[in-house]
């Protein structure tokens, strides 16, 4: 039966990270009788207490689409549903921490150079962890300040970036020493991964690194809500923020910046008028 796993994940241009998640909840829905399940039994399987409701929406819609796709449309599970909760505000980057982290890099080691290009790509570019570590040099253009990576869907999308961002690329570039073979623009210098791709936990573990320098947490997820929130202090207007994001409706641009036009009241606020007479 994980075979059929195999087969559904195939099936779909899943990102790997998505793949991932599904393959462990698809492992423990297989060990069931699908033919036997129903909705009351699928909403028992997603009801578990580790998960948050979120966790337990996303495992549904998992389910119910593998259900779908091996037994078919008008399997009795199919039914069920649960409650998707509103997503909290995420931590991101403020220009002063982004400028602490920048400061923090030393640009005279090899490592140093590197992290600083990883950190402009990805504030610039907004991709997430898997879309760094996969980035090939060959698709970056650094005289058209332009890069082409694959993204989360399998999609491949344009992304453009700073002169600044560009320079920092070339200085990394200098001193960057692959393994044979290897085509990514980013590297590990791990001892027993030196010169080959980063991955994606590797990455994590460089930005919890940074963190710990600096003194707040850092995740490479972070710095993708930190280019909407920092751009759209910039001057960015919503329609160029959601073009260069990738986010298809305003919904996502409004839940990274919504609070940022909250702060603009505050001017205005009624005890600032009365207490300050």
């Amino acid at each position: 039966m994980n075979q059929d796993v195999e087969n559904f994940l195939a099936s779909s241009p899943f990102a790997e990270t998505t793949k991932d998640g599904y393959r462990r909840v698809l492992s423990r829905l297989v060990e069931l009788d699908l033919n036997q399940l129903d909705a009351a039994g699928l909403l028992g399987f997603v009801n578990k207490p580790s998960w948050d409701l979120n966790q337990r929406y996303t495992a549904l819609c998992c389910c119910r689409r593998f259900i779908a796709w091996l037994l078919g449309g008008n399997h009795s599970a199919l039914s069920a549903r649960v409650k998707r909760s509103t997503v909290s505000p995420q931590p991101r980057l403020s220009e002063e921490q982004v400028l602490e982290v920048f400061v923090s890099f030393d640009l005279s080691a090899v490592d140093g150079r590197r992290d600083m290009a990883i950190a402009c790509v990805a504030l610039d570019c907004n991709l997430r962890a898997t879309e760094l570590c996969n980035l090939e040099l060959g698709n970056v253009y650094l005289d058209r300040c332009l890069l082409f990576a694959k993204v989360k869907g399998g999609q491949w999308k344009w992304k453009t970036f700073s002169v600044e961002t560009a320079d920092y690329i070339r200085l990394w570039l200098e001193v960057r020493e692959p393994a044979l073979g290897v085509q990514t623009l980013f590297i590990s210098y791990q001892h027993q991964r030196m010169g080959m791709s980063m991955k994606r936990e590797g990455l994590q573990h460089i930005m919890e690194q940074w963190g710990k320098r600096v003194g707040f947490h850092i995740s490479p997820h972070m710095w993708r809500r930190s280019y909407a929130t920092i751009s759209h202090l910039n001057g960015m207007p919503k329609n160029l923020l959601k073009l260069g994001g990738g986010w298809k409706d305003d919904k996502t641009v409004d839940h990274y910046i919504g609070d940022l036009e909250l702060e603009a009241t505050r001017a205005y606020l009624p005890v600032k008028k009365i207490a300050g007479r």
